[in-house]
């Protein structure tokens, strides 16, 4: 009995960090223009001069006027970009992002796995 409630366990962790990591955005280190932000159609996070830490969709130009899109409530809201106040922005690294996406749920049920099979093991030779 203890050994099942241990591989139910090890199971709901390995669901818990898939849903976890399904989320996962990776930026990369090089600040850009707000220029640049707008002719990449990615995320990007926009650190204001207040210290505080805003993620868009992506940064779009229209009118003369740089914003952010964001979802609210299930719907796109564009807010409003001052240059004066933005400090840095970083765009998301598509790749990495997909990378550990992908790769740390698959970690997750190949350790699983081995570990199961290890277990199994030892119990059949125990009879």
């Amino acid at each position: 009995m203890k050994t099942l409630k241990n591989k139910v366990a090890i199971i709901v962790y390995y669901f818990a960090m898939s849903v976890f990591f399904q989320g996962c955005v990776v930026y990369h280190n090089t600040p850009v223009t707000l220029e640049q932000a707008t002719k990449e159609v990615t995320r990007a996070k926009v650190k204001a001069t207040t210290d505080e830490t805003y993620r868009f969709k992506h940064i779009g130009f229209e009118d003369g006027k740089f914003y952010g899109l964001k979802k609210s409530k299930g719907e796109y809201v564009r807010i409003p970009l001052d240059s004066n106040e933005i400090s840095k922005i970083v765009l998301q690294n598509k790749t990495w992002s997909t990378i550990l996406t992908v790769a740390i749920p698959v970690l997750v049920l190949t350790l699983i796995i081995v570990s199961a099979a290890a277990v199994a093991t030892v119990s059949l030779l125990a009879y």
